[in-house]
């Protein structure tokens, strides 16, 4: 079947017309038993000309392009592209103005889109684009802005309006990832806080005794030193890198569960060297510590 012209209206109201030229679909083994299991999809599908889509986040987004729909009900495959001209979209007051993009259907195995859009908007004065690219399990993005800024510049400036910006980033992503990425960041953090008691334990013990103080006049004393704090320090070692070890262990790796999972690793480890550097502090060696109060 060649389905020439669809469009939805409002209220959910579908438009069929020239549903002609039917053509006899391609037939293929197929390894599933049931009702379903001879049936081969081959349907041509073109858009009218002024079809366009609306919800509570997107407004007069307007599409044109042809689809064919080949497959088994099982495995069903979509081929062809469709380009986006003109829209808007909304996050919590926030516009954002689609100037093109596209939709390309291109894996005759599988359904796999891959979307290629550029939204704009503007900040504080500043017109800001984002481009939005790849597969839509797999998604860059890739920010821009006018007058031209850095790539931090830019970040910086979008998470002004964090609200609106995880709402966006939620429903480019998936909402289940993004909890995914907080849960992560916000456990990781308390490994790494206890860590570094761990560590300021040993240091603390050491620089005490490295000064000549006895032991004796410590109020409060661990009775498992040494081997409570080493043995803390390996097991959130092991926690922290081994707790989402399945990330390396799937067919596909994915660089965005990836990041999701160790973000906050590198990102307390960047934030205390700068802190360092900008600071240009160091290490204090274990016999200028200061234990003397104020």
């Amino acid at each position: 079947m060649r389905m020439r012209r669809a469009s939805i209206g409002e209220a959910g109201t579908t438009s069929v017309g020239n549903m002609t030229d039917s053509t006899e679909p391609v037939r293929t083994p197929s390894s599933r038993i049931g009702p379903l299991s001879g049936m081969q999809f081959d349907v041509r599908v073109q858009t009218a000309p002024d079809i366009s889509f609306e919800s509570s986040l997107a407004q007069d987004i307007q599409v044109e392009g042809n689809l064919r729909l080949q497959g088994s009900p099982y495995n069903p495959v979509l081929l062809g592209r469709l380009n986006i001209t003109q829209g808007e979209i909304n996050f919590f007051g926030t516009r954002y103005i689609i100037h093109q993009g596209s939709l390309t259907f291109a894996n005759p195995v599988k359904l796999e889109p891959v979307l290629n859009v550029d939204l704009t908007t503007r900040v504080q004065g500043i017109d800001v684009t984002l481009t939005i690219s790849g597969p839509v399990n797999k998604l860059n993005i890739t920010p821009r802005s006018d007058p031209p800024m850095s790539y931090s510049d830019v970040l910086a400036l979008l998470a002004t309006g964090s609200v609106s910006a995880m709402a966006f980033f939620s429903t480019v992503v998936g909402d289940k990832k993004i909890y995914q990425l907080l849960y992560n960041a916000s456990s990781l953090s308390g490994f790494l806080i206890w860590l570094g008691i761990a560590v300021c334990h040993l240091r603390f013990r050491k620089a005490w005794v490295a000064q000549g103080r006895s032991l004796n006049d410590l109020k409060f004393r661990s009775k498992f030193y040494p081997y409570g704090p080493w043995l803390a320090l390996v097991l959130f070692l092991v926690v922290l890198f081994g707790a989402n070890i399945s990330v390396f262990q799937t067919e596909v790796f994915s660089w965005f569960d990836f990041v999701t999972d160790y973000l906050i690793i590198p990102t307390v480890i960047v934030l205390y060297l700068g802190h360092k550097i900008w600071n240009k502090t160091h290490v204090v060696p274990l016999k200028e510590c200061n234990f003397d109060p104020g």
